[in-house]
């Protein structure tokens, strides 16, 4: 009976010790107390279990994706915190009817107009309001908001399909391309895949294919399988009494930490396995890449035309702002960190290179036919300070706030641009249009 109570009386000491052990390590390096134990594991599981299945590569950047039948993708509605029900992100229910009185301001392009929006959303909204109100307060507006209508990947001609589809809702449209475009169709020419003005495979290809080889298969199991086992180690380490082990949760950090680097590990090893080349059919006349690049301006041309003639007939005034990238050479005296960490990019110095010009000499033709376009290439021309934020093209907050202002300030610059707008007090938008 004495070995039996030593026994138990070892082992409980034991656990104290290492309850006390844990609850020092997290609470000092962690910063975690008690009440924020059950709040990371459901976190954990938020992110785990997003997808039924996560291996069906809907996911990018944890965020999941589905096929819309007019914009070819959208995140899936109500999927995560701040999605809504169109599957874009934004606190507003769409179609969005603004009061009467408020001008709505509609943001269309990719990652980089997204990070762009929210800055002014989130971060300058007060500012911009003050600097629109007095050029618009005599048709009757008294509040500005802004409605977000970007994704990554977005580009023409989905921004076209967007305004349309979403033309009574807004009075100003504003959009930020022209990376996208060009990344997206350089890839492609790269990689042999046509028709190349399509977005990368990637945005869509797996969204439409049902069907993957065994390999793919594979990995897609051994995901299923590492999620499941995931899901199981949760909900143990959250049964009563478990739940608020300090020692119990420190264990359960470490084995999902485990699990999710295998994780990383298998998705890594299925993205190589879905990157395997391949060709879609060539369904332009004279596959030639003079020919190819051409018809793909002459398509952006008629894309950015048509959404000019579409913000004309619903009095919907358009501005198109092309974007700035640290690849176009000279366009800014590149920081330290710039040069060390966000030149790393194989393909994009050369694509970069070789269609920024075409692009900008297109935005400087439609221009000179009537059409408000912004060049911002070179706004960050007498910033030596770091503006972008990674090896791609978006930008820091230094940047945003930059890019934010020069466009506003180009919008108040241009008088006959918001004389375009109607009275607010016409009626409701759709009334209107």
């Amino acid at each position: 009976m004495k070995k039996v109570t030593s026994a138990l009386l070892l082992t409980a000491l034991t656990l104290a010790l290492l309850e006390a052990g844990s609850w020092f390590y997290l609470s000092v390096f962690e910063d975690l107390t008690y009440a924020d134990l059950a709040q990371e594991k459901s976190r954990h599981v938020t992110i785990v279990m997003a997808g039924k299945n996560p291996g069906d590569l809907r996911f990018w950047n944890n965020q999941r994706f589905q096929l819309h039948p007019y914009f070819g993708y959208t995140l899936e509605p109500w999927s995560d915190e701040g999605v809504n029900n169109a599957g874009l992100i934004s606190d507003k229910t769409y179609p969005y009817e603004s009061d009467r009185d408020s001008l709505a301001v509609g943001v269309f392009g990719g990652s980089v107009a997204g990070n762009i929006f929210f800055h002014i959303d989130r971060v300058r909204r007060k500012q911009v309001e003050k600097l629109l109100l007095p050029h618009i307060r005599d048709k009757g507006y008294t509040r500005v908001e802004f409605l977000n209508f970007t994704l990554g990947g977005y580009k023409q001609p989905i921004d076209l399909f967007n305004f349309i589809y979403y033309l009574d809702t807004i009075d100003v449209a504003i959009f930020i391309g022209g990376f996208n475009e060009i990344h997206q169709f350089g890839t492609n020419v790269a990689n042999h895949e046509f028709p190349a003005d399509f977005p990368k495979w990637k945005y869509w290809r797996v969204l439409g294919e049902g069907n993957f080889s065994p390999s793919e298969l594979r990995l897609i199991a051994q995901l299923v399988s590492n999620r499941d086992r995931q899901e199981a180690l949760t909900a143990f380490a959250s049964t009563p009494v478990l739940d608020h082990s300090m020692f119990v949760h420190m264990v359960w950090k470490a084995a999902t930490a485990v699990l999710m680097k295998s994780v990383g590990e298998l998705r890594g090893e299925l993205e190589e396995e879905a990157e395997i080349e391949r060709v879609y059919p060539q369904i332009t006349d004279g596959g030639d890449l003079e020919s190819i690049s051409n018809a793909f301006l002459v398509k952006l041309r008629s894309y950015m035309r048509s959404a000019d003639a579409v913000g004309r007939a619903g009095e919907v005034p358009t501005l198109f702002v092309l974007q700035p990238n640290q690849y176009v050479p000279n366009s800014k005296p590149l920081s330290d960190v710039e040069k060390r960490e966000f030149l790393t990019s194989e393909n994009l110095p050369q694509i970069i290179a070789e269609w920024y010009p075409r692009v900008r000499k297109l935005y400087s033709d439609l221009g000179s036919e009537g059409i408000f376009t912004v060049d911002l290439t070179e706004v960050f021309s007498d910033t030596p300070e770091t503006t972008y934020a990674d090896e791609c093209c978006h930008l820091n907050a230094l940047g945003r706030r930059i890019v934010t202002d020069r466009i506003f300030d180009a919008v108040i610059s241009r008088e006959a641009f918001l004389d375009a707008l109607p009275r607010a007090d016409l009626g409701q938008r759709s009334e209107l249009r």
